[in-house]
């Protein structure tokens, strides 16, 4: 049983479009899902398990434990699964965060928010923008700097 669900995952995760900025929610609803399917989901609303101060030498032991498979299992195979499940370069700026939660959080706060994905869009205009030699060069030269007055928002 294990086996064919490691199998199942393996092949919804290849299959999974690379997240490159676009489209966030449907990105977001299947990494979630398949992170569920890991049962590694929980990682993304929950702290690091912490060490009791005070406790007993067996609630300490329990809790490294806990602490331990926490971090070297769940976490990891978390922040694994999110970032190969995105573009190269999106994944090398957020692979230097500690754990999953901080790129999971910083994803929602970067693409969820309406005004941050409407300066994502000036920024990717402004990287494509190219003068069409089919027009008259003033008008285009207007509304670049329109692009470059919203920019500067």
């Amino acid at each position: 049983m294990e086996n064919s669900r490691a199998s199942l995952i393996d092949t919804s995760f290849n299959e999974l479009e690379k997240f490159d900025g676009k489209h966030f929610q449907i990105w977001k609803r299947k990494v979630t899902l398949n992170l569920q399917l890991m049962d590694v989901d929980h990682v993304l609303i929950e702290d690091e398990p912490t060490i009791p101060e005070g406790g007993t030498v067996d609630a300490i032991a329990a809790a490294l434990v806990k602490q331990s498979k926490w971090k070297r299992k769940k976490n990891s195979i978390c922040k694994l699964l999110i970032l190969n499940s995105m573009e190269d370069s999106l994944a090398e700026s957020y692979s230097k965060k500690e754990n999953a939660k901080e790129i999971w959080d910083s994803l929602g706060k970067l693409y969820e928010d309406d005004e941050n994905r409407s300066k994502i869009f000036i920024i990717e205009k402004y990287h494509k923008w190219l003068f069409e030699d089919e027009m008259a060069m003033l008008p285009q030269v207007k509304e670049f700097l329109k692009l470059c007055q919203k920019l500067d928002r």
